[in-house]
């Protein structure tokens, strides 16, 4: 009787899973100026590949308590976990809640593969900020008149980027880029 063979192929990593945006550091910062209209990353796995859906948590970090709320897909709700599949794997999507204005979100996402494996991306978080920065000009004094620049011997002033609830909201802060006199 003539022996069979079989080929195995062993899986015992999980899927390769990243986020593109919201992007990371210095570029984590978004609002009216600089929309996020959808999530985005990449899910791959070899040899066993992906095994479909992939899924995105987003938190809003800034609110107070111990459990965050989550976009559920409707609503911000309260709750320990709210995985929402996106679409495709590689690339994949997913459609951006209504932000709240003035928060820090975290956004998390992960995949199996189809040999029982599973990996999460490395967690992105974001300022969504729409408040514009203020300045002021302290010296000279707002009645000064000068009829030349020469009389000018100091100028200084305040620049600062602001919030209304220090305690439950955020803000990008300043990006110093000089001074602009008309």
């Amino acid at each position: 009787e003539a022996g069979t063979t079989i080929s195995v192929t062993a899986d015992f990593v999980g899927p390769t899973v990243k986020l593109s945006t919201p992007m990371a550091g210095s570029n984590a910062f978004y609002g009216a100026a600089r929309a996020i209209p959808a999530l985005s990353g990449n899910a791959v796995d070899s040899p066993a590949g992906i095994k479909q859906p992939v899924y995105v948590q987003i938190s809003n970090v800034s609110e107070i308590g111990a459990t965050k709320p989550k976009w559920n897909g409707s609503i911000w709700d309260v709750v320990n976990s709210t995985w929402m599949v996106v679409n495709n794997a590689a690339p994949w999507s997913f459609a951006s809640p209504s932000w709240p204005v003035n928060k820090r979100f975290k956004v998390e996402a992960m995949a199996n593969d189809n040999a029982g494996n599973s990996a999460a991306a490395s967690p992105r978080e974001f300022i969504y900020d729409v408040n514009a920065p203020s300045s002021t000009i302290v010296v000279p004094a707002s009645t000064a008149t000068f009829q030349n620049a020469a009389q000018i011997a100091v100028l200084s002033g305040r620049a600062l980027d602001w919030v209304n609830r220090p305690s439950t909201e955020a803000y990008s802060g300043l990006a110093p880029s000089g001074i602009e006199l008309q």
